[in-house]
């Protein structure tokens, strides 16, 4: 007989420890994270819109103007390869 081996799946072994903060305010979004990545790219979706595509440095916090926002999905993808994702 063939031991199977338990397939892994890839998560980490432990709670992630970051914490970013996404506020909105006057047509703009206020990033900071705990932790730096990198250089992220923030991607914002509004329904029946385009998705607009912002980068910015994780080492301060980020003023990134948008507009007027609605209704979003908002999505950031760091240069360390993590992917944080969120709505409004």
């Amino acid at each position: 007989m063939i031991p199977v081996k338990s397939q892994t799946v890839n998560r980490p072994q432990y709670p992630s420890r970051q914490e970013i903060s996404c506020e909105y305010g006057e047509g703009c979004l206020f990033i900071s994270f705990h932790y730096p990545e990198g250089v992220c790219s923030l991607s914002v979706t509004e329904i029946g819109e385009e998705t607009q595509v912002y980068d910015f440095d994780s080492s301060t916090e980020a003023v990134i103007m948008v507009g007027e926002l609605t209704s979003v999905d908002i999505t950031i993808t760091t240069e360390y390869g993590h992917t944080y994702r969120g709505t409004a």
